[in-house]
This record gives structure tokens, C-alpha cells and sequence, in this order.
């Protein structure tokens, strides 16, 4: 059995990942790697999603573009984009309480299942926005 310590330790972690996940995504200009421009930007997530489509069978290039996706300003070891995806609470959701939520998927990049999850679980938030009640943050693919 696990330590109470070390569950204080990764609730911690967390919310310190959310906290820099949530201050990081505010301002592009605070960023270390920015995109300078949008066509840049457009060409970087077309290149990331063709990419992805080609090892994932439940990834589809198309739907991957209509996830709308935006580059988070980083880039893996080997130079590759991170992406993330906000989901906002719908307006007639304003008067319960405001919850945050961050997804981290991706974090072992060999473990396919987990990331391909994400982005079926992604297709079904966009589909779905006007029932979304917490504010989610998506990092789908945290180790590319």
C-alpha cells in the first residue's frame, strides 16, 4: 500500500501541472517557443495531425483539424509540437460552481490505446460543448 505521502505528492504535482498549464496557456508572449504566425501555426497542426493519423487507426486527419487544436508554444525533445484544447463551460452552466479539469494523455508515447482514447473523448466533448459544465484542459499528447 502506498504511502499517504506520496498520494500528497502526486495531488501536488498535479495541481502544480494545472496551475502552469493554466498560466502558460494565458499569455503566448511568456513562452519560451512561440509560433509566429498564424499560417505557421495552421501548417505546424496540419503536419501534427497528418502525423498522428498515420500511426493511430481511430485518429482521422480531418477529425483531428476539426478538434481545433492549438499549439501550446512548447515542443518535445525532438522538436515536435505539444497541443492542448479548451473546453469552457457552456453560458447556461454560469450559476454552478466553476470546476477545473486537466487531462494529460500521451505521457508515455508508445501506449497508443491510451491516446487514442483521448482523442475519441475529445470528438465527443466537441460534439457535445453545450453540455460541458467544467472548464476542461486537453494536453492529448504530452510525449510525442
Amino acid at each position: 500500500m502506498l504511502s499517504k505521502t506520496f498520494w500528497l505528492f502526486i495531488l501536488a504535482t498535479y495541481q502544480a501541472c494545472f496551475f502552469y498549464a493554466s498560466a502558460a496557456t494565458q499569455s503566448n508572449s511568456q513562452l519560451p517557443i512561440t509560433i509566429d504566425k498564424q499560417s505557421n501555426t495552421n501548417q505546424a497542426i496540419k503536419s501534427y495531425c497528418r502525423d498522428l493519423s498515420k500511426k493511430l487507426r481511430t485518429v482521422k486527419y480531418k477529425g483531428c483539424l476539426e478538434l481545433g487544436l492549438k499549439p501550446t508554444g512548447f515542443k518535445s525533445v525532438q522538436g515536435r509540437i505539444l497541443t492542448e484544447r479548451h473546453f469552457k463551460p457552456d453560458r447556461k452552466f454560469k450559476d454552478l460552481p466553476k470546476g477545473r479539469i486537466l487531462f494529460i494523455s500521451g505521457i508515455h508515447g508508445d501506449e497508443y490505446s491510451a491516446i487514442s482514447m483521448t482523442y475519441l473523448w475529445m470528438q465527443n466533448m466537441v460534439n457535445n460543448q453545450d453540455q460541458t459544465r467544467q472548464h476542461w484542459l486537453f494536453f492529448p499528447l504530452v510525449n510525442p
